[in-house]
């Protein structure tokens, strides 16, 4: 933060108003002067951030889905999809007769 101007301090992380144009490093205008960023401050967007893993405990969604149906990564995830789809197009398979 210490090569932001106190325009830009205001702007990105205070959630002010732009008090003139806001200008990438390549000198390019990205926002102009009394715009304010959506959501307000820096603090209050990023306590709006919910953490993924967590969401998925309070809501139980291992339960819904199935403990084997949540995976490290999609690799994984797409070899599951993969069995669950081999195993419902397979024809089933009558149980002798007794």
């Amino acid at each position: 933060m210490a090569n932001l101007t106190e325009n830009e301090r205001g702007f990105f992380y205070e959630g002010k108003a732009a008090t003139a144009d806001i200008v990438s490093p390549a000198g390019q205008k990205t926002n102009s002067a009394g715009d304010k960023r959506d959501g307000g401050s820096f603090e209050e967007r990023f306590s709006k951030v919910a953490v993924w893993n967590n969401l998925m405990d309070e809501a139980e969604f291992h339960r819904h889905v199935g403990e084997e149906n949540i995976l490290p990564h999609v690799e994984a995830a797409l070899t599951r999809a993969g069995e669950i789809w081999a195993a419902r197009t397979q024809p089933r398979q009558e149980p002798p007769a007794a």
